[in-house]
């Protein structure tokens, strides 16, 4: 079950950095995810971040620790945030045992993406992006304890960001056990 959403999580991400330009386009691939083209990357720097937060991410889904998936696009003058929200809450209904209503649902969602990052503010200059997991305090203390999470950077941070001060655009309301949003501030 977790492998599911995980699998889900690295796609969006990718889609994430396809659609927001934060690399040239000339390192993705197309692909296709739940009947829609979805972008890979074939840059080898790239995939091993994504591998090392994607193993991180299943990891943590798998002892239910993992509250939110946050992909921060920033720069010295803009920053947004898309958020992948109420993690913990992810099952799939006994019904759904070929998961095509799952599968519906995410690809939903990566057609909402796309359609919502044409509206978003455009970056004027360079900018950098990093993957940040949210979990309770406990999760943090285990995390860093454990051995096989050692080569993967964990800190602890402690929100300074004015969330009064940030325009929340929902990006999808198809999936009713998550929440995916972008802040921008």
């Amino acid at each position: 079950m977790s492998r599911i959403l995980t699998e889900f999580i690295e796609i969006y991400i990718t889609q994430i950095l396809y659609l927001r330009s934060i690399y040239p386009r000339q390192i993705f691939r197309k692909h296709k995810a739940y009947g829609l083209p979805v972008y890979c990357s074939i840059y080898p720097p790239l995939n091993e971040y994504l591998k090392e937060s994607i193993k991180a991410i299943d990891d943590l889904i798998n002892k239910s620790e993992l509250d939110t998936v946050e992909v921060l696009i920033y720069n010295e003058n803009h920053k947004e945030s898309f958020m992948i929200d109420k993690l913990k809450d992810f099952s799939i209904s006994d019904s759904d045992k070929f998961l095509m209503s799952i599968h519906e649902n995410f690809r939903k969602a990566i057609y909402d993406l796309e359609t919502k990052c044409k509206v978003l503010k455009k970056f004027s200059r360079s900018y950098k992006f990093k993957i940040l997991l949210h979990t309770k305090e406990k999760s943090y203390r285990h995390i860093c304890n454990e051995s096989k999470h050692q080569d993967f950077l964990w800190i602890k941070e402690n929100s300074t960001e004015n969330d009064a001060e940030a325009e929340i655009l929902p990006i999808t309301s198809s999936l009713n056990f998550m929440s995916i949003y972008v802040k921008q501030f």
